[in-house]
């Protein structure tokens, strides 16, 4: 389980940082789809700009970029070192697992709708 988990996590920490260089150096972004087509900010809206600021260590910026995905980049890192770590054990269970990611699920879903009417 360890392995595996290194891997995937390895794999995404260097696309993501991948992608935050790409943009640090040339600045082309992925532009927003859900926002050309329709002018609304989808619940990823601001995840680069957060991310950017992250690594300038400017937390305040980071918030009020993307709160919520914040949060849950806080979050899954904290899940990935106590799965790493195998303590508590129901962190790494697959029905811990699966109900966190239907809370995220619907935590992106609550901030796109609450951010496009507030």
């Amino acid at each position: 389980m360890r392995k595996r988990l290194l891997i995937i996590y390895s794999a995404i920490l260097g696309v993501g940082l991948s992608y935050i260089l790409w943009l640090k150096f040339v600045g082309i972004g992925i532009p927003c789809v859900m926002n050309m087509h329709t002018g609304l900010l989808c619940p990823g809206c601001g995840t680069s700009r957060m991310l950017l600021s992250l690594l300038r260590g400017d937390f305040a910026g980071a918030w009020s970029y993307n709160p919520v995905t914040l949060c849950l980049v806080l979050l899954w890192n904290g899940i990935a070192v106590l799965c790493f770590i195998g303590k508590p054990k129901i962190v790494a269970t697959e029905r811990f697992l699966t109900v966190m990611c239907i809370a995220t699920f619907c935590s992106l879903l609550i901030f796109g709708f609450l951010r496009n009417i507030l």
